[in-house]
């Protein structure tokens, strides 16, 4: 039996119900186009199979021209403002997922779209292709959008994200083909394969953030949302699962049904394994008693957008949980379960919080595990949570040329040459392809100087300028060289 909702979402602005059903999100699949015209070996490479170009013809079928008509009334009504027209768009238009079950997008997709397509309005500007009105929006507009955002060094995903949003346009306008596959729009095309494991770790403790302390920073503030971290850690839930969680249907005994709040109406089983997540769930029924359906939110009367958006609020002003504050997002407690989840499947670490390789059969059916779990249908979904050897060893590959790069500039040459260096050597994490700290530590080696390099100022100086961070300088052979892991670098 498939469990659904069948309540159909709100729309930005109107009244629902915290009971009833939304997705905050549409399936993680991005739409992508296949240009009709034959193209280069590499290009066609870069695209790869799971181009999900069906989507894209479905998209085109029912919705070419779709909203061609509202546009042209929106037009009318504020001409040459096409920030106000892409505000008046998106509040106005139904915009269905592409994905899953036949729905309305959630709150949070409508936010983005609106974002993605006045980003791409201001950034026009930028190339002096000003707009006048959406309509005009071409494939040229496209092009010298894509420019800008790889001379701004942005990554394939955040360009991706961006050109659906104008796919989705394009498409009303009557103009299907106006925005290809970005592997047909970047200068390389090879760059364009979108890697989705995760290549860092996501989880609350990697971040030196305990996910206990956390929750009970939270309880000064609020008992109810306090309850909904605790149990987004515990069974892996999203936030609008928690803020939607009704304790007394999810709890079938050994396990709970996430139902409610789940992206695309996917309904999923969490297995109920220990005491704790015996006594959050029998907190929640007793929390959730009040409510006249049974949901564990603060207030009977609020709506779901108003839940959310009271969580997400305490989380960003009262404790801090943004990538700038801590560093990391509530999401966090979501991958703090999944790599838990692993690690009590295999009895290792998950691939990105550095576990070794096991078993491959052991491996690919704990990552199966780990995404039904989660709600996703793939099981490669659960790479974005616990990563894979394969690509951290890429991405460390690439950290490590590229902090190398950094070294050869001219004028880091020219001020190591200066001092007698011969040779210079990155320390510690940096050198096995980790991230940079917020201090480089090198071991160089030369004749010894009259004055020491870790006080010339004007090597440092260079240094630091080529890196971005400061350098502390140790000779080759000191004891602190010696214990860490080294990459020469000149």
């Amino acid at each position: 039996m498939k469990y659904v909702d069948t309540n159909q979402p709100a729309r930005p602005g109107q009244v629902m119900p915290v009971g009833a059903a939304n997705d905050s999100q549409p399936s993680g699949r991005q739409l992508e186009l296949v240009p009709s015209f034959d193209e280069q070996p590499a290009r066609r490479a870069a695209v790869g199979s799971r181009s999900g170009s069906h989507l894209i013809d479905d998209l085109k079928k029912g919705e070419t021209g779709k909203n061609h008509k509202l546009i042209a009334r929106i037009q009318e009504k504020c001409p040459g403002d096409p920030l106000r027209q892409v505000d008046m768009l998106v509040n106005q238009a139904n915009i269905e997922a592409a994905t899953g079950r036949k729905r309305e997008l959630g709150i949070q997709s409508y936010k983005a779209y609106r974002w993605r397509l006045r980003k791409a309005v201001k950034d026009l500007v930028r190339v002096n292709r000003r707009l006048q009105n959406i309509s005009e929006f071409g494939r040229s507009h496209v092009q010298a959008l894509v420019a800008l955002w790889e001379a701004d060094d942005a990554s394939v995903a955040y360009m991706q994200n961006l050109l659906t949003a104008l796919r989705r346009l394009c498409i009303w306008l009557g103009k299907p083909d106006a925005v290809p596959q970005i592997a047909f729009l970047v200068a390389d095309p090879l760059k364009a394969r979108r890697s989705y494991a995760a290549a860092v770790p996501r989880t609350l403790s990697s971040k030196g953030v305990d996910p206990q302390a956390l929750c009970d920073e939270m309880e000064k503030y609020c008992l109810v949302s306090a309850l909904q971290m605790r149990l987004m850690e515990a069974f892996g839930l999203r936030v609008q699962e928690a803020v939607m969680f009704r304790p007394a249907i999810a709890d079938k005994g050994q396990h709970i049904l996430v139902t409610y709040g789940s992206k695309g109406g996917r309904s999923r089983i969490v297995p109920v394994e220990t005491v704790q997540q015996r006594d959050l769930l029998e907190r929640a029924k007793a929390m959730a008693a009040n409510h006249p359906k049974g949901i564990l939110v603060v207030e009977p009367r609020m709506q779901l957008h108003q839940a959310v958006e009271h969580f997400r609020y305490l989380c960003k002003k009262k404790i801090g949980l943004t990538k700038k504050g801590l560093g990391c997002t509530p999401h966090g407690f979501r991958h703090e379960y999944a790599n838990m989840t692993y690690q009590q499947l295999t009895g290792v670490a998950s691939p990105v919080l550095g576990g070794p390789r096991i078993d491959r059969a052991a491996h690919l059916a704990a990552e199966l595990e780990v995404s039904e779990r989660l709600g996703h249908g793939r099981a490669s979904a659960a790479k974005s949570y616990i990563g894979g050897h394969r690509v951290l060893l890429d991405f460390s590959k690439k950290n490590v040329l590229a902090m190398a790069a950094r070294f050869k500039k001219p004028e880091v040459v020219a001020a190591l040459q200066a001092a007698d260096i011969t040779r210079l050597q990155v320390l510690g994490g940096p050198a096995d392809g980790k991230p940079m700290g917020d201090v480089v530590n090198c071991a160089w080696d030369g004749p010894v100087p009259v004055t020491p390099h870790e006080s010339n100022e004007p090597l440092l100086a260079a240094l630091a300028a080529a890196v971005g961070r400061p350098c502390l300088l140790v000779h080759c052979n000191s004891p602190a060289a010696n214990k860490l892991a080294s990459f020469e670098v000149f």
